[in-house]
Protein backbone atom coordinates (compact mmCIF):
# COMPACT_ATOMS: atom_id res chain seq x y z
CA UNK A 1 0.00 0.00 0.00
CA UNK A 2 1.48 3.48 -0.80
CA UNK A 3 2.37 5.76 1.80
CA UNK A 4 0.57 9.50 0.88
CA UNK A 5 1.97 12.61 2.78
CA UNK A 6 -0.73 15.16 2.72
CA UNK A 7 0.09 18.80 4.59
CA UNK A 8 -2.55 20.22 6.72
CA UNK A 9 -3.08 24.33 6.09
CA UNK A 10 -3.96 25.44 3.29
CA UNK A 11 -5.21 21.80 1.82
CA UNK A 12 -6.61 20.68 4.27
CA UNK A 13 -7.33 23.07 6.45
CA UNK A 14 -8.68 26.71 4.85
CA UNK A 15 -6.59 29.15 7.58
CA UNK A 16 -6.89 32.15 4.97
CA UNK A 17 -10.39 32.70 5.30
CA UNK A 18 -10.08 33.11 9.52
CA UNK A 19 -7.00 35.26 9.01
CA UNK A 20 -8.94 37.81 6.65
CA UNK A 21 -12.15 37.93 9.16
CA UNK A 22 -9.86 39.31 11.93
CA UNK A 23 -8.04 41.59 9.73
CA UNK A 24 -11.44 43.14 8.70
CA UNK A 25 -12.55 43.49 11.92
CA UNK A 26 -9.35 45.12 13.49
CA UNK A 27 -8.81 47.70 10.73
CA UNK A 28 -12.03 47.95 8.61
CA UNK A 29 -10.47 46.36 5.88
CA UNK A 30 -12.48 44.17 3.42
CA UNK A 31 -9.82 41.33 2.65
CA UNK A 32 -11.32 38.19 1.36
CA UNK A 33 -9.34 34.49 0.60
CA UNK A 34 -9.07 35.88 -3.24
CA UNK A 35 -7.20 38.49 -2.51
CA UNK A 36 -4.25 36.87 -0.65
CA UNK A 37 -1.58 35.56 -3.58
CA UNK A 38 1.54 35.57 -1.52
CA UNK A 39 2.28 32.26 0.71
CA UNK A 40 4.08 35.10 3.80
CA UNK A 41 0.75 36.78 4.78
CA UNK A 42 2.35 40.07 6.12
CA UNK A 43 2.84 40.94 2.47
CA UNK A 44 -0.60 41.43 2.12
CA UNK A 45 -1.69 42.14 5.44
CA UNK A 46 0.85 44.72 6.24
CA UNK A 47 -0.63 45.85 9.67
CA UNK A 48 0.25 42.18 10.37
CA UNK A 49 3.70 41.90 12.45
CA UNK A 50 4.78 38.81 11.14
CA UNK A 51 2.89 35.57 9.15
CA UNK A 52 2.32 34.06 12.45
CA UNK A 53 0.93 36.36 14.44
CA UNK A 54 -2.69 35.80 14.34
CA UNK A 55 -1.78 31.78 14.41
CA UNK A 56 -0.27 33.17 17.73
CA UNK A 57 -3.46 35.40 18.84
CA UNK A 58 -6.24 33.70 17.63
CA UNK A 59 -6.15 30.05 17.74
CA UNK A 60 -9.19 28.84 18.27
CA UNK A 61 -10.45 30.82 15.20
CA UNK A 62 -7.78 30.71 13.39
CA UNK A 63 -6.60 26.86 14.34
CA UNK A 64 -9.74 24.75 15.79
CA UNK A 65 -12.80 27.03 14.25
CA UNK A 66 -11.12 27.19 10.67
CA UNK A 67 -13.41 25.75 8.01
CA UNK A 68 -12.32 22.65 5.50
CA UNK A 69 -10.38 24.17 2.38
CA UNK A 70 -13.19 22.19 0.28
CA UNK A 71 -16.99 21.44 1.01
CA UNK A 72 -16.06 17.51 0.00
CA UNK A 73 -12.57 17.62 1.79
CA UNK A 74 -14.25 15.07 4.69
CA UNK A 75 -15.41 12.90 2.11
CA UNK A 76 -12.19 12.87 -0.17
CA UNK A 77 -10.17 12.11 2.89
CA UNK A 78 -12.06 9.13 3.06
CA UNK A 79 -11.84 7.77 -0.03
CA UNK A 80 -8.14 8.37 0.18
CA UNK A 81 -7.87 6.45 3.68
CA UNK A 82 -9.42 3.72 2.61
CA UNK A 83 -6.79 3.23 -0.37
CA UNK A 84 -3.90 4.35 0.78
CA UNK A 85 -1.80 4.52 4.18
CA UNK A 86 -2.28 8.64 5.20
CA UNK A 87 0.38 10.15 7.08
CA UNK A 88 -0.38 13.61 7.41
CA UNK A 89 2.62 16.15 8.11
CA UNK A 90 2.21 19.60 8.93
CA UNK A 91 4.72 22.25 10.74
CA UNK A 92 2.62 23.82 14.02
CA UNK A 93 3.85 26.83 16.67
CA UNK A 94 4.99 24.14 19.22
CA UNK A 95 2.23 23.89 21.96
CA UNK A 96 -0.57 24.50 19.50
CA UNK A 97 -0.28 21.20 18.21
CA UNK A 98 -3.93 20.31 19.83
CA UNK A 99 -5.98 22.42 18.26
CA UNK A 100 -5.19 20.47 14.81
CA UNK A 101 -5.96 17.17 16.61
CA UNK A 102 -9.25 18.32 17.57
CA UNK A 103 -9.90 20.40 14.58
CA UNK A 104 -9.29 17.09 12.50
CA UNK A 105 -10.99 14.91 14.83
CA UNK A 106 -14.22 17.69 14.14
CA UNK A 107 -14.18 17.65 10.93
CA UNK A 108 -13.84 13.90 10.41
CA UNK A 109 -10.72 13.70 8.46
CA UNK A 110 -9.51 10.39 8.77
CA UNK A 111 -6.00 9.18 8.90
CA UNK A 112 -3.02 6.16 9.90
CA UNK A 113 -0.21 8.65 11.42
CA UNK A 114 0.26 12.23 12.13
CA UNK A 115 3.72 14.09 12.25
CA UNK A 116 4.50 17.50 13.49
CA UNK A 117 7.45 18.32 11.98
CA UNK A 118 9.42 21.41 9.99
CA UNK A 119 11.68 19.77 7.92
CA UNK A 120 8.86 17.61 6.04
CA UNK A 121 11.22 16.27 3.73
CA UNK A 122 12.23 14.00 6.46
CA UNK A 123 9.39 11.60 6.48
CA UNK A 124 9.23 9.53 3.81
CA UNK A 125 6.14 8.28 1.66
CA UNK A 126 5.21 7.55 -1.92
CA UNK A 127 3.54 10.96 -2.63
CA UNK A 128 4.03 14.36 -0.94
CA UNK A 129 1.02 17.04 -1.42
CA UNK A 130 1.82 20.25 0.01
CA UNK A 131 0.36 23.72 -0.77
CA UNK A 132 4.46 25.79 -0.38
CA UNK A 133 6.76 25.42 -3.15
CA UNK A 134 9.66 25.61 -0.86
CA UNK A 135 8.52 22.38 0.95
CA UNK A 136 7.84 20.95 -2.58
CA UNK A 137 11.60 21.68 -3.89
CA UNK A 138 12.87 20.11 -0.57
CA UNK A 139 11.08 17.09 -0.38
CA UNK A 140 11.76 17.03 -4.57
CA UNK A 141 15.55 17.33 -3.96
CA UNK A 142 15.76 14.83 -0.86
CA UNK A 143 13.40 12.09 -2.04
CA UNK A 144 13.84 11.92 -6.00
CA UNK A 145 11.76 8.71 -6.32
CA UNK A 146 9.08 10.16 -4.43
CA UNK A 147 6.21 11.64 -6.63
CA UNK A 148 5.68 15.77 -5.68
CA UNK A 149 2.48 17.10 -5.75
CA UNK A 150 1.35 21.34 -5.78
CA UNK A 151 -1.97 21.71 -3.78
CA UNK A 152 -2.70 24.58 -5.99
CA UNK A 153 -2.85 27.92 -4.47
CA UNK A 154 -1.92 31.38 -6.08
CA UNK A 155 1.19 31.51 -3.97
CA UNK A 156 2.95 28.27 -6.12
CA UNK A 157 1.47 29.30 -9.75
CA UNK A 158 5.69 29.02 -10.04
CA UNK A 159 5.91 25.16 -9.75
CA UNK A 160 6.63 23.41 -12.39
CA UNK A 161 6.16 20.24 -11.75
CA UNK A 162 2.48 18.14 -10.57
CA UNK A 163 -0.30 19.75 -9.69
CA UNK A 164 -3.73 19.05 -8.78
CA UNK A 165 -6.58 21.35 -8.18
CA UNK A 166 -8.13 19.00 -5.43
CA UNK A 167 -8.28 16.28 -2.97
CA UNK A 168 -11.00 14.14 -5.96
CA UNK A 169 -8.53 15.48 -8.76
CA UNK A 170 -5.46 14.34 -6.59
CA UNK A 171 -7.19 10.78 -5.97
CA UNK A 172 -7.78 10.57 -10.13
CA UNK A 173 -4.26 11.40 -10.20
CA UNK A 174 -2.87 8.94 -8.61
CA UNK A 175 -5.22 6.11 -10.13
CA UNK A 176 -4.56 7.27 -13.83
CA UNK A 177 -0.41 7.30 -12.62
CA UNK A 178 -0.82 3.93 -11.06
CA UNK A 179 -2.41 2.63 -14.78
CA UNK A 180 -0.50 4.31 -17.12
CA UNK A 181 3.01 4.17 -15.29
CA UNK A 182 5.53 6.47 -14.48
CA UNK A 183 6.98 7.50 -17.99
CA UNK A 184 3.72 7.36 -19.85
CA UNK A 185 1.93 8.90 -17.25
CA UNK A 186 4.42 11.93 -17.57
CA UNK A 187 4.40 12.53 -21.24
CA UNK A 188 0.14 12.54 -20.71
CA UNK A 189 0.49 15.30 -17.65
CA UNK A 190 2.80 17.38 -19.31
CA UNK A 191 2.21 17.51 -22.89
CA UNK A 192 -1.01 18.70 -23.25
CA UNK A 193 -3.19 16.34 -21.18
CA UNK A 194 -6.53 18.05 -20.26
CA UNK A 195 -7.44 19.04 -16.49
CA UNK A 196 -11.00 17.83 -17.34
CA UNK A 197 -9.70 14.53 -18.62
CA UNK A 198 -9.19 13.49 -14.30
CA UNK A 199 -11.75 15.48 -12.66
CA UNK A 200 -13.96 13.11 -13.68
Amino acid sequence: MKTLLIDVDNVLRDMITPVCKIYNRKYGTAFCKHDVKEYNLNKTFVNMTDDLEYYRDFPIEVLFKAPTEEKNTSLDMNNLYNLYQIVLVTHQLKGFEDYTLKWLEKKEIPYHDICFIKDKFNVKGDVFLDDRIENLEAYKENNPRSDVVAYIQPWNSSWKGYSVENLMVFNNFLVIKNHLGDRRFKKWFFNGSKRDDYET
